[in-house]
């Protein structure tokens, strides 16, 4: 874990007057929101980070029992460093809600960290291993507003309210980073402009006719993008600023996880493009949504989480304790194969659009290359000397 590893060890003695607050602080105080404080906060509105630490160190083996998809090794290692480390320990921690609502089927998460006297960091969790909050994501990209949404734009704003003084920074991970992005552009002009940054950690964008409104103008200025190279999440609905691209310790989907984005001094390091699979999928998903109709989206989104409640799923750690994949598709087509004909045929057909729109994305993009390597072949031999390269062509054939 880089953000242990090269930064916090190094750099976590310095104060943020010795130290101004950077990215990596932001990204590594981010992460908190996914441990499990509910309990803690019942008793207490506010705790220094060192005082929540050891109260919930108690704990820690009923956290990791009771949620291991949240409460993981390398997430309290992180908790842990921070919180014993001069630049972090009296930072107060205060405000965390919690709502899961399965009759709304919304998944909310937020706490603020007040970081200085004026300065708060307002931090909106991601899609945590409820199925509903991952429902509630997949619905994002044909709803114009998911419950949790508002839920973070009331949330900044009664922050805000009562405590009228100073500036914010609205964080968060995947979905977390798109509720802090949403709760910015919808909240009121006079909240809006005591908001610092906005920061979206390889999070979706928003509906392409909020980029349209005034509102998304005012902050647009603000907000910070950062993506892997490899990032399918963070390219999702639709962005019209430039992401600050990563490298990362993992491949694929894993490295949608902040915790293995690669350090070096006190910055991430930076990549010049997002990856192959990453434009592809960005592009297969993007066509997928225009082509199948909005309430063909939600007839799939909602027939294919019946068929996990059939499988008594409602975590994904229930998911995980699946012997094996090959166990988990046995149980999900037999569950399917007792659906109505009606319901697999539009099943099939909608699942069928995703492939084709992938193999036409992979098609565009692989056309797309080959032209630019021959416009780029072509500019070469036209820029080089020939007569030298057949002269060293000569030479070696002798």
């Amino acid at each position: 874990m880089d953000i242990i590893n090269h930064y916090l060890k190094d750099w976590g003695t310095d104060t943020f007057w010795q130290r101004p607050l950077n990215d990596l602080d932001i990204v590594a105080l981010n992460e908190l929101v996914y441990l499990p404080f509910n309990l803690y906060f019942q008793q207490k509105d506010r705790w220094t980070l060192i005082d929540l630490c050891h109260a919930f160190n108690l704990n820690e083996s009923v956290h990791i029992v009771d949620n291991p998809f949240l409460t993981t090794p390398d997430r309290l290692k992180l908790f842990y460093t921070l919180a014993n480390s001069p630049r972090f320990s009296n930072i107060i921690c205060q405000n965390f809600t919690e709502v899961i609502d399965p009759d709304r089927e919304m998944q909310f998460c937020a706490m603020t960290f007040q970081l200085k006297e004026d300065l708060s960091l307002i931090s909106y969790r991601g899609t945590d291993d409820t199925l509903i909050g991952w429902k509630e994501d997949l619905k994002m990209a044909y709803q114009e507003t998911v419950p949790a949404q508002l839920a973070a734009r009331d949330y900044f704003e009664n922050f805000a309210q009562s405590h009228s003084h100073g500036k914010y920074i609205l964080v968060g991970h995947s979905k977390g980073g798109n509720l802090a992005l949403f709760a910015a552009v919808f909240s009121k002009q006079y909240y809006q402009d005591r908001i610092q940054s906005i920061y979206c950690l390889d999070s979706p964008g928003l509906q392409a006719i909020i980029l349209k409104s005034q509102a998304y103008k005012r902050v647009r200025r603000k907000i910070k993008r950062i993506v892997p190279e490899d990032s399918l999440v963070g390219y999702m609905l639709f962005h019209d600023c430039h992401p600050t691209i990563i490298k990362s310790h993992q491949r694929g989907f894993s490295q949608h996880d902040c915790k293995l984005w690669r350090v070096q001094d006190q910055a991430f390091i930076p990549c010049p493009k997002n990856s192959r699979l990453s434009q592809i999928m960005d592009q297969a998903l993007k066509i997928w949504v225009d082509q199948v109709p909005n309430e063909d989206l939600d007839f799939f989104v909602e027939h294919l989480f019946q068929l996990l409640d059939q499988m008594k799923y409602t975590t994904l750690n229930d998911l995980e304790k699946e012997k094996s994949i090959r166990d988990f598709l046995h149980k999900l087509r037999g569950v399917f194969g007792k659906s109505d004909p009606e319901t697999r045929r539009k099943l099939e057909g909608i699942t069928g659009q995703l492939l084709k729109a992938w193999h036409q994305s992979s098609h565009q993009w692989n056309l797309a290359a080959y032209q630019t390597w021959k416009s780029n072949l072509a500019w070469d031999l036209s820029k080089s000397n020939l007569e030298e390269f057949f002269a060293q062509f000569n030479f070696l054939q002798k």
